[in-house]
């Protein structure tokens, strides 16, 4: 009997040891099971984060780009801005140094015989009013078989400006007038150059 309680011992042992073995390796592969479940949703969230990563620096990066493209642009415009600007002045300035006292005249007989067939009001900037002497007006009458007379104004700062005493034609030659039309002739000489 003693052999058989020992025969019994030994069997409830030797079950409870590999149901114990059993349940072990049960929750061993268990805990693997959701290691690899935890280890691979992390490498998925590893990823997409870096897929994110790498998508906002190429966002970044184009913006960048960009910026540096539109500020170049907006540099060149600028550049182009200001040298059409200084020729602007440079022209402004060779106007106003060309319409003196000797070409006024010249000019103003050419375009009053050529353009004009009854008396004409000149107008002259308010600055060349010493300039103009009744002599000019008398030599222009007589030259030009129309009656001149001269009117100044403070808005022109060069050149001139005709018309007919009735105010139905008129040629404008001031130097803002004469810039303006040589304008886009030095302006394109610009753009070649720019």
């Amino acid at each position: 009997m003693k052999q058989q309680i020992q025969d019994l011992i030994n069997s409830i042992k030797k079950d409870g040891i590999d149901s114990a073995t059993s349940e072990g390796k049960k929750i061993i592969e268990e805990a693997q099971s959701k290691a690899q479940a935890i280890i691979s949703d992390a490498m998925k969230e590893r990823d997409k984060m870096i897929a994110d990563a790498e998508k906002k620096l190429e966002v970044e990066k184009e913006s960048s780009i960009a910026a540096v493209k539109m500020a170049s642009r907006d540099l060149c415009l600028s550049f182009k801005r200001d040298v059409e600007k200084i020729f602007q002045s440079i022209l402004d300035k060779k106007v106003k140094e060309a319409m003196d006292a000797s070409l006024l005249r010249e000019v103003l007989a050419t375009v009053i015989k050529a353009e004009f067939s009854s008396d004409v009001v000149v107008t002259l900037p308010q600055e060349k009013q010493n300039e103009i002497t009744q002599s000019l007006a008398q030599e222009l009458s007589n030259e030009l078989e129309h009656g001149v007379s001269f009117a100044f104004s403070s808005s022109l700062s060069g050149g001139f400006r005709v018309e007919d005493k009735d105010g139905k034609a008129y040629i404008d030659l001031s130097d803002d007038e004469c810039t303006k039309l040589l304008y886009p002739y030095i302006s394109s000489s610009i753009k070649d150059l720019i």
